[in-house]
């Protein structure tokens, strides 16, 4: 005697035929709607908006291309949020709806690694993650002093408690005093005491006993390509 198909798999299965055949049809209708004047102008309206979409979404989240401001000689001000942190000593403020590259003075972070012929330096992640963790996403008032032959805003970074960051990533011990091309980046002397207390304290980048100063990794590794 032949088995008798259960109730439930035979209404399923004239379902997913019902499904199908359906589906079949309302494809061809769409197709042949989307050839009509109408169906054309509303599918190139649907694409146009998610094309401008993407690279809006795209612009405002992942770019980290930044805008040159030339500015008059002299102290400025800059104010505004906090939107991408390169390594330990360089962020991007917005302001005015344009991102701008910032240089904290006084101080020099490890150097991250870059192109294939420029290697970084240990503890340049650790160095970018701790100056991020204060300030990315903050809304920030930047003390500048000058903008450097790059173009880069050099400034102090005053945290919501009043703090300035480039003294706080010395404290930590994830940047140096820059006391490099002797010392004329360095207007804050007083650093150099917070270094020396940092490094006593094996503190961050200071867990090595010897780590190389990034202006010297910038010249023996970059330039003369000795990096061990």
């Amino acid at each position: 005697m032949a088995s008798r198909r259960p109730k439930s798999s035979l209404v399923n299965s004239v379902k997913k035929q019902l499904n199908k055949e359906v589906n079949t049809v309302v494809n061809a209708k769409l197709k042949q709607w989307l050839r009509t004047p109408l169906g054309k102008i509303i599918g190139a309206v649907i694409v146009l908006a998610a094309a401008v979409g993407g690279f809006w979404a795209e612009d405002s989240s992942t770019s980290t291309s930044t805008t040159t401001v030339t500015r008059a000689k002299g102290p400025f001000v800059l104010e505004g949020p906090i939107t991408h942190v390169a390594d330990g000593d360089t962020i991007n403020i917005q302001v005015n709806g344009q991102r701008e590259r910032v240089r904290l003075a006084n101080i020099d972070a490890p150097e991250s690694e870059g192109r294939s012929d420029r290697p970084g330096q240990p503890f340049a992640e650790e160095s970018q993650q701790a100056l991020a963790k204060m300030v990315l996403n903050q809304h920030l008032r930047l003390e500048c002093f000058e903008q450097d032959h790059y173009g880069r805003n050099v400034c102090n970074v005053i945290l919501p408690d009043q703090r300035v960051a480039n003294r706080v990533m010395v404290e930590q011990g994830w940047a140096w005093a820059y006391t490099g091309s002797n010392g004329r980046y360095l207007r804050d002397k007083s650093l150099i005491q917070v270094q020396e207390q940092a490094q006593k304290a094996r503190r961050g980048l200071w867990q090595d006993k010897n780590p190389t100063a990034p202006w010297v990794w910038r010249v023996q590794c970059w330039q003369r390509k000795q990096c061990d």
